[in-house]
């Protein structure tokens, strides 16, 4: 025996090896050899073999376990460590091998009582594998929808893992902070409030707290349920029971605590706070809705299909994916409209009223031979009428060349439901399609005007669950329902912001007669990290001292909140000077210009690249900075054939970047006959210098004069 009988048994039962498994250890050294050399299929051999004649050895049964996890036998691991769970109850390695095999075999939440007894039992022992059944937990709590339960089971995962790990799971959590189509409350730090009663009521509290330091949040959110016969009117301990709930992926029993918590606060943004998350996640259960469904279709001539698909006007093609173009992803992407777009459409005339509907989303896959799948299409949209006809219209295109999975046939029916609309949300979608052959300014100004529809109109008139069924406009000035109504406006805010839409909530609040939030209070100590993003809107950017302000630049650039980061980003530039980095401060207002031109503003985008530029040119060598700034002032300018400046920039551009860099006339002269412009440089006279160059410095080879070797020059299209 190689190992010293001293440490730690490998079987993990905590005990040392002489005192446990020393009998057999000479042979499952063998075996780990032949394990650690690649031949797992020969070491799983001589395990079943060894496993007949050492039936009761736990390293024989937790190493023949974990040889069949990675071998995906996740059902036969399960069988082998069930018989030594009934003896050991507590043995940390068997526990979270059986947890593991049971999420592979059974699926989330079949395995949430194994999952949660490993927690219990082999957290000191397996943090690191113990953090594997966490981020699998997480993952499947995103794909279902329940975020604060995936968020906090990456928290934990994050917690747990080991150093060559960590990296990798803080980029997971960093990416869901920062994905923009999650409503922000949810994507953000929710703290328990301390819970302060005494006696047994304190020891019910700190074991919760113990319950919950391993993520046994649904045990946790049990031993605080207890209390409510006597403590039902403490908010603190109905908010905490609410996180609890949430973080177990619990939304129903989340909302109804949340709920209590608000109505119990005597604090009016506090309670409003609980609100929003209960509206949250109320909206987000898919049993209260509309679903949207996938449909699959077998299909006997890609090629065909393609074709007449091209050639049908109620059907519009994306454009190609790299992946499609490389071979290994989508054959086709299409879009089915509610009416047929002619060849010869008058965009001039286009309305939000007149614009074609996007009905149902197609996606075309050729056969693979190699993963033995067939030629199918895959078709989703929203369950009802709208689906119905997506799927005649494709139907009757394709003709006798795609057919229909039925139930039964199909084998994955857990991928039919690919989401779900609340009936708050229904009324304000929309899905307007604007063919990349109409100038970009036609989508620009239905966005705009469909967005005036949805605040002005539809939404005030659409009848909301938590405002007992009605409508913002009804509930309006009903003093019993302003907590309610100040939480759907938050609400609302959130779902405007996922469509990069800039809410001015101000104004909404003033029209609805809710009086504005009171600024959060903070001191020095205050770490604004651990704040709430619904806390951070009501900090006060103007008054934080630097260092806090720049904590809370960084958070809101995670966070990319439109409105919060482009009122931060306005104070963190106000406080800039000469003497600050003038990329810093370059950066801030590309940040800007990015968010205004997002939400629709064109002319305050124009502003702030106009003084992007106008930074830029004070520099030392501002070639290379100002080409970058009128670039960005193209893409929005070239939208309108009838802009007024956009010939003089054009010009510009040609005679005095153009002369120096070739690649640039050939990208210009591109985009101008994509956009159907007459190139205005036709007609003007060209010098042969550039009237920006300065005397006596010649252009050397795309770099800058007095720039640095190796610099490349940005430009569209051009890479990194």
């Amino acid at each position: 025996m190689d190992r010293d009988p001293y440490e730690l048994c490998p079987c993990g039962s905590g005990n040392k090896l002489k005192f446990c498994c020393a009998d057999v250890a000479t042979e499952m050294e063998k075996i780990e050899r032949l394990l650690a050399n690649n031949q797992p299929r020969m070491a799983l051999q001589g395990l079943e073999k060894f496993f007949e004649s050492h039936p009761d050895s736990q390293w024989v049964r937790t190493l023949l376990a974990s040889t069949l996890i990675n071998e995906d036998r996740a059902d036969e691991a399960k069988r082998i460590l069930a018989p030594l769970l009934k003896e050991h109850p507590q043995q940390p390695f068997a526990n979270v091998l059986y947890a593991l095999s049971s999420f592979n075999a059974d699926g989330y939440p079949d395995c949430k009582r194994a999952i949660h007894r490993a927690f219990k039992q082999s957290t000191g022992g397996f943090p690191h594998l113990v953090g594997m059944l966490a981020t699998a937990v997480a993952n499947h709590f995103e794909s279902t929808g329940a975020i604060m339960g995936a968020r906090q089971h990456r928290v934990l995962s994050l917690k747990l893992a080991r150093d060559d790990h960590r990296r990798e799971l803080f980029e997971d959590l960093v990416a869901l902070d920062s994905e923009s189509s999650i409503p922000y409350p949810l994507r953000s730090v929710h703290n328990p409030v301390e819970i302060k009663v005494e006696g047994d009521d304190a020891q019910t509290v700190k074991l919760a707290a113990r319950f919950a330091s391993v993520g046994c949040w649904a045990e946790a959110a049990d031993q605080l349920e207890t209390l409510l016969p006597s403590h039902g009117d403490d908010p603190d301990l109905c908010y905490t029971l609410g996180l609890y709930r949430a973080w177990d992926g619990d939304n129903p029993r989340a909302v109804e605590a949340f709920r209590k918590a608000s109505n119990r606060y005597e604090d009016f943004d506090t309670a409003v706070d609980c609100e929003v998350l209960a509206q949250l996640l109320e909206r987000s259960d898919p049993t209260r809705g509309y679903r949207m469904r996938l449909k699959r279709f077998d299909v006997e001539s890609v090629g065909q299909v393609l074709s007449k698909l091209d050639q049908d006007d109620r059907v519009a093609r994306l454009e190609d994916t790299p992946e499609g173009q490389d071979g290994g992803g989508p054959a086709g992407r299409y879009v089915l409209l509610d009416r047929p777009l002619k060849d010869d459409e008058d965009f001039s005339s286009w309305s939000v009223d007149s614009v074609p509907l996007i009905e149902g989303r197609l996606t075309i896959f050729d056969r693979d031979d190699q993963a033995d799948q067939p030629a199918q299409a895959f078709l989703v949209g929203l369950e009802g009428a709208e689906l119905d006809r997506a799927i005649k219209t494709f139907l009757d295109v394709a003709d006798t060349l795609a057919k229909p999975v039925s139930q039964e046939e199909d084998e994955r029916p857990e991928t039919d439901l690919t989401g779900h609309v609340s009936p708050e949300e229904l009324p304000l979608r929309w899905s307007g399609y604007v063919p990349p052959s109409a100038p970009t300014v036609v989508a620009r100004k239905t966005a705009e005007d469909r967005w005036q529809q949805v605040v002005n109109e539809i939404w005030p008139n659409t009848p909301c669950q938590a405002l007992n069924g009605r409508s913002p406009l009804e509930a309006a000035g009903d003093k019993d329902a302003k907590v309610a109504l100040a939480a759907a406006l938050i609400v609302f805010d959130a779902y405007a912001d996922t469509r990069n839409y800039m809410l001015d909530l101000d104004d909404l609040r003033d029209r609805y007669q809710i009086d504005p939030p009171t600024p959060f209070e903070i001191d020095d100590e205050t770490n604004v990290n651990a704040l709430t993003i619904t806390q951070i809107h009501r900090v006060q950017s103007s008054d934080l001292p630097q260092e806090q302000l720049e904590q809370l630049v960084k958070r809101t650039t995670l966070v990319r909140h439109s409105r919060l980061l482009y009122e931060v980003m306005q104070e963190a530039l106000h406080r800039t000077d000469e003497s600050d980095d003038w990329q810093y401060r370059e950066q801030i207002i590309a940040t800007l210009a990015g968010v205004c031109g997002n939400a629709l503003r064109h002319q305050e985008t124009l502003e702030w690249i106009a003084k992007g530029r106008e930074l830029a040119g004070a520099q030392e060598h501002p070639f290379e900075h100002v080409l970058e700034w009128k670039m960005r002032e193209l893409t929005l300018r070239i939208e309108d054939p009838d802009d007024a400046e956009l010939d003089g920039l054009l010009n510009d551009l040609w005679q005095n970047y153009g002369a120096k860099l070739p690649q640039l006339r050939e990208y210009l002269v591109t985009i101008v006959n994509a956009a159907g412009i007459t190139p205005p440089w036709e007609s003007a006279i060209v010098t042969p210098a550039a009237a920006g160059s300065r005397s006596g410095e010649s252009w050397q080879g795309g770099v800058s004069p007095g720039e640095g070797e190796g610099k490349k020059l940005w430009l569209p299209g051009d890479g990194d």
